[in-house]
């Protein structure tokens, strides 16, 4: 580590206590969260970036490659049809109530019919695909999520193709207790610097009342993983049969209902379908895929929530601010597992190195 990070690094510490991990907690995070100051070293651990960030604790890696895209596609539909078969989050059986009192489990027909759909699709896919890779996203054993990139066998310009479940998010999506302006790539309807601090997002996580429950809707290579940060991706250049085919495909194949905390009085449902992404290489397909699942928010740090504080807190936390602020090109990357989230605040510190704070926080589920 070098001099001036590790000088910054002890000043945050200074900053930062267990009691701010409670401050900044997520709305129904009621067992607070951790905070920790944190530094990254790109002469060391590379270029700074999501993919970066969540390959580095090992919650994304690539599975071990098959011999054949059919053997690779067994495995990822067995992953992808779990949940719905089961009727919850991750496939998850103590999720579904005894009864189905929200009237959204599959019978065998639906089931059987939905899995010759999965198949065909991605059949259709594999046909047009040079090499494809799955890659694992997981926090812990509650949640995971298996991703498929392929790369089109077009040498003059290579494009990647990906497809994934979106992702459900058990924490609502209001009071946060960090605010951003959003600086997204996704092509969906995040706009570029629009304060996104209390508004909805494309893919809000809502609550459903268990006496008439209604739709949660969900939020939304090897190689060295890059973001040119506040910049619109160029989009490869057209494949349209391919786009084209896989957006029928997912439109026929539609959404199903799963159960996440339904029980206790939470009564949370969540929509479950596919997304796809497309970009001229395999870390931003992964990034742009990851931004349309809902999982990945990417933003520009503009403060703390602190209206809820008290003066002794407030003075906590605006100190913490203080500090934040005093960094360059300040960035917030945010990490929607299911029933966890991941915060990262990080600003240049010099050339090579960034200095924030990581807020790691879990839904708490106390029915």
């Amino acid at each position: 580590m070098q001099p001036d990070a590790a000088h910054w690094l002890g000043l945050l510490q200074n900053q930062v206590s267990d009691h701010l991990g409670w401050l900044l907690r997520f709305p129904n995070h009621e067992d607070g969260g951790s905070l920790l100051p944190m530094v990254w070293d790109e002469s060391e651990q590379g270029v700074l970036s999501p993919i970066a960030l969540l390959k580095s604790p090992g919650w994304l890696r690539m599975l071990p490659p098959e011999q054949t895209c059919d053997r690779m596609l067994e495995s990822l539909l067995e992953s992808w049809l779990k949940p719905e078969q089961v009727g919850a989050v991750n496939g998850a059986e103590w999720l579904v109530p005894e009864v189905d009192r929200a009237g959204i489990l599959l019978d065998r027909t639906q089931q059987m019919a939905r899995k010759q759909q999965y198949v065909a699709l991605l059949d259709g896919l594999c046909s047009q695909l040079e090499t494809g890779q799955t890659w694992q996203l997981s926090y812990d054993a509650e949640y995971e999520l298996q991703l498929l990139i392929g790369r089109l066998p077009d040498p003059a310009s290579p494009q990647w193709v990906g497809i994934a479940p979106r992702v459900p998010v058990a924490t609502p999506d209001r009071d946060p207790p960090i605010r951003w302006i959003a600086t997204d790539r996704s092509n969906t309807d995040h706009s570029n610097n629009t304060d996104r601090s209390n508004t909805d997002r494309s893919n809000t996580e809502q609550n459903a009342d268990p006496a008439n429950p209604t739709e949660s809707i969900d939020r939304a290579g090897q190689g060295s993983f890059t973001q040119p940060e506040a910049q619109p991706e160029a989009q490869p250049e057209a494949q349209p049969e391919l786009q084209t085919y896989l957006q029928q495909a997912i439109e026929q194949l539609g959404e199903v209902q799963i159960y996440g905390y339904y029980g206790g009085g939470y009564g949370q449902l969540h929509r479950y379908s596919l997304v796809q992404a497309m970009a001229a290489s395999p870390e931003s397909a992964i990034e742009q895929l990851l931004l349309q699942a809902g999982f990945l928010t990417i933003g520009q740090f503009s403060g703390f929530a602190t209206e809820h504080l008290a003066a002794n807190e407030l003075k906590q936390v605006e100190a913490l601010q203080a500090e934040l602020e005093k960094l360059s090109e300040l960035r917030l990357y945010q990490f929607h597992f299911w029933n966890q989230e991941q915060v990262y605040v990080l600003g240049r510190l010099n050339a090579t190195i960034w200095g924030g704070i990581a807020l790691s926080s879990r839904f708490t589920y106390n029915p």
